[in-house]
C-alpha cells in the first residue's frame, strides 16, 4: 500500500481524496478559511471576515486597544500607590509601633469595599511620593493626581454618612484621619511658599479638623469597640507643666483679663476657654510618647467655634492665642505631613500684629528659635 502523504490543503486535501482515505486535515466544522492563491502552498489565507471587514474593525479595535493600555496604566499607578502606602506611608502615620499594623494592613483591607477610603489612600500616598519625585515634572504629576483622588475621595464620603454600618463606620473613621492628615500636608506642598497665607490655611485647616472631629464623635463608641480600637485610645495622665510654660499660659490669661478691664466687648470668655485648653497638650512637648498629634486635635476639637472666626478676622489677641498653639505643631515638624506649619504660622502671625504687641509672643518665639525678621 502506498504512503499516504496529505499535502494539507483545506477542506480536504488532494492526496487523501484521491487515494479515498480519512482525510485528518479535513475541516471538522463550517468552511471558515479560504484558499489564498497568493500565497505558497499550504499557507491558509486570513479569515474572510476579518478580510472583507478590515477598515470597519481597525479603528475601533485601535480605540479599545487604547483604552486597554489606559486602564492598565491606572492599574500600575493604583498599585504603586497602594505598595508605597503599605511600605513606607503607613510607617509615617503611625503614632507609635502599637498601631503600625492597622495603618499597613487593617485599613488597606478596608478600603477594598469602600471606594472613598481607597481614593483617600491614594491622595496621601500621591503626596508622600511627591517629596521624593525624580524631577520636577514628577512631582508636579504627583501632586495633580493626589488632588485629584482626594476630590474623589469627598465626593464619595459625603453619600455614605446617612446609613453606616459597622464597616462603614471604620471606613469612615479611616478617611477623616487621612483628610485630616492631607489637610495639613496639601497647602505646603502644593501652594509655594511666596503665594501662601500661612494664617488664612491653617485657619481653613483647623475648621476643616473641627468638622472631622465632629463627626466622629458620633461614630467614636462604635469605631473604640472594634479592630481599629486602638487608634483612638487616648492618654489620660497629666503632665507637669515646665515653668517656663506656666509663664507663659499664665501671661496669656493676664493679658485676656487686662483686655477685658479695658473693653467689657472683649469675648472673654471664648478666648479664656481657648488658653486653658493648651494646658493639656503642653504639658507633652517635647515628650517623644505617642499622643502629641491627639493633643492637637483635641485642642482644635474643643476651643469654641467663635475662636477661628475671630482668627479669620485677624483678631490681634486670637493671632496670639493661635501663635501658641502653633508651638504644638512646631514640635511634630519632624512628621513630613506637619513640616513647617507650626514655625510659618507664628511668623506670619509676628509680621502681622503691631509692634507693641510682638512681646507677647516672646515665650513662643524662644520656643521656635526665631530671632526676628527674616
Amino acid at each position: 500500500m502506498g504512503v499516504n502523504n496529505c499535502d494539507e490543503h483545506r477542506p480536504k486535501c488532494k492526496n487523501c481524496e484521491r487515494q479515498r482515505s480519512t482525510c485528518d486535515y479535513a475541516s471538522s466544522g463550517p468552511w471558515q478559511w479560504r484558499a489564498d492563491t497568493r500565497g505558497s502552498r499550504g499557507e491558509a489565507s486570513i479569515p474572510e471576515y476579518r478580510r472583507l471587514n478590515n477598515n470597519a474593525l481597525d479603528q475601533p479595535r485601535a480605540g479599545n486597544l487604547q483604552r486597554e493600555h489606559q486602564a492598565q496604566e491606572v492599574n500600575i499607578q493604583h498599585s504603586r500607590l497602594l505598595i508605597h502606602w503599605t511600605t513606607a506611608v503607613y510607617q509615617s502615620v503611625s503614632r507609635s509601633r502599637d498601631v503600625e499594623r492597622i495603618w499597613q494592613v487593617v485599613i488597606p483591607n478596608l478600603s477594598l469595599t469602600q471606594p472613598c477610603l481607597l481614593r483617600g489612600i491614594f491622595a496621601l500616598s500621591s503626596l508622600h511620593l511627591s517629596l521624593s519625585a525624580a524631577n520636577p515634572t514628577d512631582r508636579e504629576d504627583l501632586l495633580q493626581s493626589a488632588l485629584n483622588y482626594h476630590s474623589q475621595s469627598l465626593q464619595l464620603f459625603a453619600p455614605t454618612l446617612e446609613d453606616l454600618t459597622r464597616s462603614d463606620c471604620n471606613a469612615a473613621f479611616s478617611l477623616s484621619l487621612i483628610l485630616i492628615l492631607f489637610s495639613f500636608a496639601a497647602p505646603l506642598l502644593v501652594v509655594g511658599d511666596s503665594d501662601l497665607d500661612a494664617i488664612y490655611e491653617l485657619y481653613q485647616v483647623c475648621v476643616f479638623v473641627k468638622k472631622m472631629m465632629n463627626f466622629s464623635v458620633g461614630i467614636y463608641e462604635t469605631v473604640k469597640s472594634g479592630v481599629l480600637g486602638p487608634l483612638v485610645h487616648t492618654d489620660d495622665s497629666v503632665s507637669e507643666l515646665s515653668g517656663s510654660t506656666l509663664a507663659a499660659i499664665a501671661c496669656l490669661s493676664d493679658l485676656n483679663s487686662r483686655a477685658y478691664d479695658r473693653n467689657p466687648s472683649h469675648e472673654f470668655q471664648v478666648y479664656q476657654e481657648s488658653i486653658d485648653r493648651l494646658v493639656d497638650p503642653f504639658g507633652k512637648l517635647g515628650d517623644p510618647g505617642s499622643h502629641r498629634l491627639s493633643g492637637v486635635f483635641m485642642w482644635v476639637f474643643h476651643v469654641p467655634g467663635r475662636f477661628f472666626q475671630l482668627v479669620q478676622e485677624r483678631d490681634a489677641f486670637a493671632l496670639i492665642i493661635l501663635a501658641h498653639f502653633c508651638v504644638l505643631l512646631h514640635d511634630l515638624r519632624n512628621h513630613w505631613w506637619m513640616s513647617s506649619w507650626g514655625y510659618k504660622v507664628i511668623v506670619a502671625i509676628y509680621r502681622t500684629l503691631d509692634a507693641d504687641l510682638r512681646y507677647s509672643l516672646s515665650w513662643v518665639l524662644l520656643r521656635i528659635g526665631y530671632t526676628g525678621d527674616i
